[in-house]
């Protein structure tokens, strides 16, 4: 679905060829010790969406810890990014100054990822909202009586349903 893959495969087999070396990036977010919040950025509107919901799908408890513990969210704060790519590039130039011709890909990404439940539990301790869990059906029909954008509930969606 919208090409990723496939765009992703394609470059790293051209680039295979070469000396180059490509630097994928996950998901960023605001720089860790002084965030500066984007509405569009992903993790921000995901959060926003579940307190404007006020409500996690689940179908019976069981598979509310399961959704919610293992639906995770990659967290790279861009400033951890830019220091790794920084220290990447300089590291491909030594003395003589030679650039190294190895090809090479490096997927830059937070190896802890944070788990829904996790983010809910943070919702919930600074935002003193109280989150609520409906039946699959009913949640979809919820967010329909809210009102959001096709992007909005697809966001919702795609992230919470996932699993």
């Amino acid at each position: 679905i919208g090409g990723y893959a496939q765009s992703k495969w394609l470059s790293e087999y051209l680039f295979s060829n070469t000396n180059a070396h490509i630097i994928r990036l996950g998901l960023l977010t605001p720089d860790y010790y002084n965030p500066k919040f984007n509405e569009n950025e992903f993790l921000t509107m995901l959060t926003q969406l579940i307190i404007k919901t006020g409500a996690i799908p689940f179908e019976s408890d069981e598979e509310y810890y399961h959704i919610s513990k293992n639906t995770l969210v990659d967290i790279t704060p861009v400033n951890f990014a830019a220091q790794f790519i920084s220290d990447l590039i300089s590291s491909r130039y030594q003395t003589p100054y030679k650039e190294k011709t190895i090809p090479s890909i490096s997927h830059i990404a937070n190896h802890i990822s944070m788990s829904l439940f996790q983010m809910t539990n943070i919702i919930q301790e600074y935002s003193n909202i109280k989150l609520f869990n409906l039946r699959k059906e009913e949640w979809f029909d919820y967010l329909n009586e809210l009102g959001l954008s096709t992007i909005e509930k697809k966001l919702l969606e795609q992230t919470i349903l996932i699993v």
